[in-house]
């Protein structure tokens, strides 16, 4: 049963860095911002410290609290850092799925950007392991990072690495997929971008109670796990 929940996870954390990388893109082409990650916008709050683009020092700011937000939200749901069965899995997703809907419907696009950012903390922080391998689903810096040392430990000889390069490099694609699938959308459908983000995490959030009422994790699906 453990293989079967290796290969589940595999897939779900496929589609979160795909979810990922296509609202990046999305956020990218219709508010001209990055909100998956934040090495950039933290990098450019020095440089709008001054008087003539306050606006955009405090936009940023706000960006980057609310992906931190979202980052201790998790830390309170999954604080005991072991994946099993829970429900808050699958809750979490559907209701940050429907927060976007609700917010792109009836607020601003600042808004909107911030809640994408909540929405990609939360699930960055999300405790995910594949195997013996942490999965950071938001953003790619740490992947290329720890693709490109497997690659070279690899060249060195340590032939076990290969698996961890495979690992990290199909985030990559997926990341870059989403990020495709994205493009496409905002050029064709670009009034339904936002909303299809959050079908993507209802997605998530839907598939994950399916593989759980049927006791595909290789736990008990008993009712202690919420």
């Amino acid at each position: 049963m453990k293989s079967v929940l290796f290969s589940f996870i595999n897939w779900w954390t496929w589609l979160l860095t795909f979810t990922s990388g296509f609202a990046n893109v999305v956020a990218l082409l219709l508010f001209g911002t990055a909100v998956t990650h934040h090495t950039g916008n933290i990098s450019r709050l020095p440089l709008t410290f001054n008087h003539s683009a306050i606006h955009t020092h405090l936009f940023l700011l706000g960006l980057i609290l609310s992906f931190f937000m979202g980052c201790v939200l998790s830390g309170v749901l999954f604080h005991d850092q072991m994946l099993r069965p829970k429900k808050r899995y699958g809750i979490l997703l559907l209701s940050l799925g429907i927060l976007l809907l609700l917010i792109n419907l009836f607020s601003h696009s600042t808004l909107v950007l911030y809640t994408i950012s909540f929405l990609s903390g939360a699930q960055n922080a999300m405790f995910l392991f594949v195997k013996t391998y942490l999965a950071r689903t938001s953003h790619l810096t740490g992947y290329l990072t720890d693709t490109g040392f497997a690659l070279g430990r690899i060249l060195a000889g340590y032939r076990s690495d290969w698996r961890k390069f495979l690992f990290n490099l199909s985030q990559i694609c997926f990341f870059i997929s989403g990020g495709y699938l994205g493009m496409i959308i905002c050029t064709y459908l670009p009034k339904q971008a936002v909303n299809i983000i959050a079908y993507l995490y209802m997605t998530a959030g839907a598939i994950y109670f399916i593989v759980r009422s049927r006791h595909l994790f290789g736990f008990p699906g008993n009712s202690q796990h919420h």
